[in-house]
């Protein structure tokens, strides 16, 4: 040039000056080529999970852009701790890393990344590796990644997309990478629950500035909802909505999990209901307030419960204890459901036996055709079966009196009353129903305890009659003798009476 030097194109290293038939000496400087590293992706992991306590392993790592020194990269969230893998560069598209058993002693939700050195080079986008605390295995992952603080990150896993039965979905408003993955069980090992589905996991990789994240599970019923484990036990995610066959949680500053709790949190949906519990059966004269109980109904996950009884005769409440008088005498089905917010317990039923001290008495006597079936130590046996009876209130008393014999010949069967414990004669004076114990062919039961006994008496055309004779143990109710039935007598009478 007009300076007397050689411009020397990048990457020549050898040069010879030849001018006019003459040789000149020629001034060569160091010649530098540098060629930058690309910035490094990761795609996917040979594998995305290991149980706690595992033992060392090679970690295979799938991407682009990788060079002979790359390195993989394993971050600790929970203490910001980085490790950096013995790693080995098999391609630009593949490397292997050993995972030491060190890194695996404890569950947790961990970030792999890949760092290409300088010149140029940097760190990838992380994906979430999960060590589990059972042998739980990931059946799907999904991550997404946002580079603007206006932006949004997406990922689903689970169905045939998101918003599809069995999928998983999430989206994060701001900067940063979120991960989802399912389990095919419990990775924490220490629900109190069957969850409904699958349980999963959301994870917000380390340096992320999400200000808003939704979550979108459409695997479950429409009385489930969803619980996060905070490290001791299992609670409700707040707040959550259901429609369409989904739940959507919404995660913010002030939820329940936070934003900043998604660090590999664990969630599932549990559908199990609360459970009613009326007591009873309870039993008081007419116009005399009982006193009804619920309060050893409960729910599993120990939300607060509501309360709706039932008393049988078109009267509520929505006490868990309240007190009601019923006006007219009668054996009442009460029932009692609570709710926890998200579903209905089943009904818990039992008996309210109202009677009335000067109301009247039955008597009874005659036989009935014993069917086949009522007499449970032989099912087989049918024939004669003979009654008499009579129960009353004695002037002032509050437990009826009078006596109860029943006798089945075939059977070698005979019951015989020792106590009462009520006697109901309804309004009408058409039927009369009493219950007491006693012993069968003079003896208790297996147990030492008195036989059960419940007879239903019908005064009318034609009189009818029932008898239900039991034991009672810890494992229920055994019965002995049924007929069934209000069944027509056969021969004798019946007579309800009035006062």
């Amino acid at each position: 040039n007009s300076l007397g030097q050689t411009d020397v194109p990048a990457g020549l290293t050898n040069v010879t000056a030849i001018s006019a038939g003459e040789f000149h000496s020629l001034a060569i400087g160091s010649l530098t080529s540098t060629v930058n590293a690309p910035v490094p992706g990761i795609s996917s992991l040979g594998v995305m999970s290991a149980q706690a306590s595992a033992p060392e392993f090679a970690l295979s790592v799938f991407g682009l852009d990788f060079v002979n020194g790359s390195v993989v990269r394993w971050l600790d969230g929970s203490t910001n701790t980085t490790t950096d893998l013995a790693t080995t560069f098999i391609s630009s598209s593949e490397l292997s890393a050993v995972v030491p058993s060190a890194l695996l002693a404890s569950p947790g939700t961990f970030e792999v990344s890949v760092f290409n050195p300088p010149p140029g080079g940097g760190t990838s986008a992380p994906l979430a590796f999960f060590v589990t605390q059972s042998s739980a295995a990931i059946t799907g992952i999904s991550s997404g990644t946002s580079t603007s603080s206006s932006g949004t990150a997406t990922a689903s896993t689970g169905g045939s997309g998101a918003g599809t039965s069995g999928s998983v979905s999430v989206t994060a408003t701001g900067s940063g990478t979120i991960s989802v993955a399912q389990y095919d069980s419990n990775p924490t090992g220490t629900a109190s629950f069957t969850a409904v589905g699958a349980y999963f996991d959301v994870y917000i990789a380390k340096g992320s500035d999400f200000h808003a994240v939704t979550l979108v599970t459409c695997n479950l019923t429409g009385n489930a909802k969803i619980l996060w484990w905070n490290g001791s036990s299992w609670i409700n995610v707040d707040p959550q909505s259901f429609g369409n066959g989904c739940i959507t949680l919404n995660f913010s500053d002030t939820s329940t999990p936070t934003i900043s709790q998604l660090t590999g949190t664990i969630f599932a949906a549990s559908n199990l209901p609360p459970i009613a519990d009326s007591a009873g059966p309870y039993l008081d004269a007419v116009n005399t307030a009982t006193q009804f109980d619920g309060s050893n109904s409960f729910d599993p996950e120990d939300d607060t419960l509501s309360y709706a009884w039932d008393f049988g005769d078109g009267s509520t409440s929505t006490s868990g204890m309240p007190a009601y008088s019923y006006t007219s005498p009668g054996i009442y089905n009460v029932c009692l459901t609570v709710s926890d917010g998200w579903q209905n317990s089943e009904p818990s039923c039992t008996l309210a036996v109202v009677y009335n001290p000067s109301g009247g008495f039955v008597t009874g006597g005659g036989w009935i055709d014993s069917p086949a079936g009522a007499y449970l130590a032989d099912s087989s046996l049918t024939g004669k079966a003979t009654f008499g009876f009579v129960s009353k209130y004695k002037k002032g008393a509050t437990v009826p009196s009078g006596n109860t014999e029943f006798q089945f010949q075939a059977g070698g069967f005979n019951f015989h009353s020792d106590t009462y414990d009520w006697l109901v004669v309804n309004q009408n004076g058409a039927n009369a129903q009493f219950k007491g114990s006693g012993t069968v062919n003079g003896a208790l039961d297996p147990n030492g305890n008195a036989y059960k006994f419940m007879l239903w008496a019908g005064d009318g055309s034609p009189d009818t009659f029932r008898i239900q004779i039991w034991y009672e143990d810890k494992t229920g109710e055994h019965a002995v003798y049924d007929n069934g039935f209000d069944q027509a007598i056969s021969g004798g009478s019946i007579v309800v009476h009035k006062k």
